[in-house]
């Protein structure tokens, strides 16, 4: 079908209006043949060399590497069952033009759009039908976003109610953490005051037996001193002892000396 629209496209007149002497190879330029002579040929003023048509920018249609290949192909296949048949047309002559023209796609599309006039597509109806294709991705693309709350609900609901019960267990270990936290404060502070009133006890114990030492000492030097005040009476008696039997003794000496006898 491709051929036969490029034999229809060549046989258009319009066909040829796109076709320029570099683009098509069948047509040769000849250079103009000088006069043979001494007639020179006469300075043709050279016309101003017109700025270069501007190139128009279309939206890229590299497939990028991050698009994943079997979701394009679901993708894809809604744009092929849209309800047109004028851009698939065109495409079918794009794609033949091309070969006629390589390399040259502003050419091959203004040829194939001229043939798609012929078959009865004009190029309001291609873009029609590019508008159809266009309207059911959109639609296909906005359906999709409308479900997608419902997807991730539908996958992460079970999800959220783990989650639900996983925090209130929490919350319930927590409120443990903080009850024995309690505990801990009310044990720590009757523990504080139980070694303070232990303590003030034992200070009160060793305050007694700092009396106990003290009294001990004074009672130790009242019995060195009464054992002092003992001994020297018993000196005084042994010294007077001593004098008063002296004199006795003295006398039983003199008795028995003197008396000769027994």
């Amino acid at each position: 079908m491709a051929k036969t629209a490029l034999d229809r496209a060549s046989k258009i007149p319009v066909f040829n209006w796109f076709v320029t002497p570099d683009e098509d190879p069948d047509v040769a330029t000849e250079a103009p043949t000088p006069k043979s002579g001494n007639v020179s040929s006469p300075v043709r003023p050279q016309p101003a060399a017109s700025p270069p048509p501007a190139v128009p920018t279309f939206i890229s249609s590299v497939i990028s590497p991050n698009v994943d290949p079997e979701t394009r192909a679901q993708i894809q296949a809604i744009a092929d069952h849209a309800d047109q048949k004028s851009f698939n047309k065109l495409k079918e002559l794009v794609t033949g033009m091309l070969r006629v023209f390589p390399g040259n796609e502003s050419a091959a599309y203004k040829a194939a759009i001229a043939a798609a006039e012929t078959s009865g597509y004009s190029q309001q109806e291609v873009l029609r039908g590019l508008d159809v294709i266009l309207n059911d991705l959109d639609t296909a693309a906005n359906k999709f976003k409308a479900a997608v709350p419902t997807k991730i609900e539908a996958k992460v609901s079970e999800r959220k109610q783990k989650i639900a019960s996983i925090r209130q267990q929490a919350a319930g270990k927590q409120n443990r953490i903080t009850a024995i936290q309690g505990q801990i404060t009310a044990v720590q502070a009757e523990a504080q005051r139980q070694v303070a009133a232990l303590q003030t006890e034992a200070q009160g114990i060793r305050d007694e037996m700092t009396k106990f030492t003290l009294a001990e000492q004074t009672e130790n030097a009242a019995i060195a001193q009464d054992e002092q005040t003992v001994r020297e009476d018993e000196a005084r008696v042994e010294a007077a002892m001593t004098a008063v039997r002296a004199v006795y003794a003295c006398e039983r000496q003199k008795i028995q000396s003197y008396g000769g006898g027994n």
